[in-house]
């Protein structure tokens, strides 16, 4: 007797621990028979890819019930390719949406109503075996919408043809769709029109938990993910029936800023307007049966900073490249920008090259091309995020120059103001300058021939007038002879500019009596000099006070660069150079071989000319080597 109570015990226990292992977790499928597909959900055999697919409300049903968190996805891989190395970092997201299907190539759902989960490396596949996402963030699936699953596969290179073959099945018409390239790797938050829709996507298993009881324990498992510069996404796991109260500040300090979730079975808020690179703390609490709870520990988080896609030219042979940039903006300082070649140069780190412009007002942005030999036509294209979303849009194309050697290439354009979508704040934006030997030409992405710079653009409204010396007054553009003299303005103001050879020369003095003007160039300057500048403004006719003394130095004349490649003592090389002037001594000079050599710092190799003389015999013998 006590055998058999022992053994009913132990029997029971086992009903017990099975009961509560499908309680605790049950798994489901999505699909079925042998179908194979090497499009999804990733297509390995491209650099990059990002793709969607949508399954039903009725097959999740079937799969894992209703009411449910998923906590775990698994693909089929039938085939493998290798190597798996190429394909291997994965970003997966999840969301319920209402969208049977993707009616066209950019009829993607926004990545913005989805959740992402996994963000990781791609567990080892072999042929013919599942394999396992464990989500970072668990997704309750509502019950009544259709789930949508979109996968980003950002590894470089791509593997061996065809790819990676995934189990598939037939879920109907355009229920998949994916985008891929070699070259760049699509942004979810504004993918690229899509290269297919498909009828066969992956055949799926969930692996899910079902919802605790109702309390006003605070929830679990609070996660913050989807970060943006001004954007994050608060996810718990829920309880049956509850309601939450979210609530976030900087955890600098300062007042909390609380937002109701009132709908049931809603186990996340997106929180907006928060400040780049700044960092949180949010808490969660629960209402359960119209009692609110405890809210709970903070969790902390911190917004990143704003990025862009990536351009440059690949190719180490110059054809040609970006010599000057140049904008000059009504009521703000102008920007130059003198540089030399290379595939991508970054200079939104320099505050001498800020791009400054007036919301509302117009602009000049002008690009200057020089090229090493040949003149080689290229294709110029200038962007601006006026809105700072991280995205150069088609409408913020504020440069088109087609492919000509015309050097430089002007357009004048308008600045949007706040009300037609410019950013309000006062970070800084990009703007982005390619040149590129060969069309088409876009702001993202790499290519052969050409540059991409980028530069820092601060958006401003112009201040009211009055008669205080004008802000961020600088000197840029010196050349041995000219400086230009730029400032922010005010409205409706002019201004008077004055400058002297530094410490102690006698002023000058130049009007700029046209409103909205910011910037004065001097000229017949003195090489290697020191000058002294300062402006005053004009509002309503009077005259304040100049500004404190900026002081700039011109610049040492400057040559080309001249020389041979070779050396010259095999094959011939200058041995004497003879130049008779009239009125002045004779200058000789005798030389060996030597690729270049700059005597202009030889006292006795100076050529000595009398200003308006004739006559002037130069001499040169060439020695050539056999």
């Amino acid at each position: 007797m006590k055998k058999f109570f022992t053994s009913l015990i132990l029997f029971l226990c086992l009903i017990c621990t099975g009961f509560v292992s499908k309680v605790s977790a049950q798994a489901g499928q999505i699909g079925t028979g042998t179908g194979t597909s090497v499009y999804l959900p990733i297509r390995s055999y491209y650099g990059y890819s990002y793709s969607q697919q949508i399954y039903t409300a009725a097959e999740l049903t079937t799969a894992i019930g209703t009411s449910n968190y998923i906590t775990a996805i698994k693909f089929y891989s039938t085939t493998v390719a290798a190597s798996q190395a190429v394909y291997k970092d994965w970003v997966v997201y999840m969301g319920n949406t209402t969208q049977n299907s993707f009616t066209s190539n950019t009829n993607w759902v926004p990545v913005s109503s989805m959740t992402q989960v996994f963000d990781g490396v791609l567990p080892n596949l072999t042929n013919g075996s599942w394999v396992t996402l464990q989500l970072s963030t668990p997704f309750l699936w509502n019950g009544t919408d259709n789930l949508v699953v979109a996968v980003n596969e950002k590894t470089p290179d791509y593997a061996s043809s065809p790819g990676t073959a995934w189990g598939s099945y037939n879920a109907g018409a355009n229920r998949g769709i994916i985008y891929y390239e070699d070259s760049t790797n699509p942004d979810p938050a504004s993918p690229p029109s899509a290269k297919d829709r498909l009828a066969d996507i992956p055949r799926i298993q969930l692996e899910s938990h079902p919802l605790p009881a109702c309390s006003t324990a605070p929830p679990t498992n609070i996660t913050v993910s989807n970060l943006t510069t001004t954007s994050a996404n608060v996810g718990w796991y829920l309880s049956s029936g509850a309601t939450y109260v979210v609530r976030y500040r900087p955890v600098s300090g300062g007042a909390w800023t609380t937002i109701n979730v009132t709908t049931p079975m809603v186990a996340n808020q997106i929180i907006t307007g928060l400040t780049e690179q700044t960092q949180y703390e949010v808490q969660v609490a629960t209402v359960c049966g119209g009692t609110q709870g405890a809210f709970s520990s903070s969790v902390n988080f911190t917004t990143p900073a704003l990025t862009y896609c990536t351009s440059g030219a690949t190719s180490t042979y110059i054809d040609g490249y970006i010599n000057q940039v140049s904008v000059n903006a009504q009521g703000a300082p102008s920007m130059y920008s003198n540089s030399g070649q290379s595939g991508y140069t970054d200079y939104s780190t320099d505050p001498t090259r800020v791009v400054t412009l007036v919301r509302g007002g117009t602009a000049t942005v002008s690009v200057s091309k020089t090229w090493p030999g040949y003149q080689y036509g290229f294709l110029t294209g200038v962007w601006i995020d006026f809105n700072r979303n991280g995205v150069f849009e088609a409408t913020e194309r504020v440069l088109t120059s087609p492919s000509n050697t015309t050097t430089p290439v002007t357009a004048t354009f308008t600045v949007p103001t706040t009300a037609g979508g410019a950013y309000a704040g006062n970070l800084t934006t990009k703007m982005r300058v390619v040149l590129n030997e060969y069309s088409p030409i876009s702001a993202c992405g790499t290519y052969y021939y050409g540059e991409t710079e980028d530069y820092a653009v601060k958006l401003i409204d112009l201040a009211g007038c009055s008669t205080a010396p004008p802000s961020n007054i600088m000197v840029n553009n010196v050349t041995p002879s000219s400086a230009n003299v730029t400032w922010t303005s005010t409205t409706g103001a002019t201004y008077i500019v004055r400058y002297r050879v530094s410490p102690s020369g006698a002023w000058q003095q130049i009007a700029v009596n046209t409103p909205l003007i910011s910037n004065q160039l001097l000229t017949g300057l003195l090489e290697q000099t020191a000058y002294d500048v300062q402006v005053a403004t004009v509002c309503g006719g009077t005259t304040g006070a100049f500004s404190p003394t900026i002081t700039f130095t011109t610049p040492a004349l400057t040559y080309c660069t001249a020389g041979p490649t070779s050396n010259t003592a095999t094959s011939g090389y200058i041995n004497n150079v003879t130049v008779t002037p009239t009125n002045t001594p004779i200058m000789m000079s005798n030389s060996g071989s030597d690729n270049y050599k700059d005597y202009t710092a030889d006292a006795t190799r100076v050529v000595i000319f009398e200003r308006g003389s004739k006559r002037v015999r130069p001499n040169f013998v060439l020695e050539i080597s056999d």
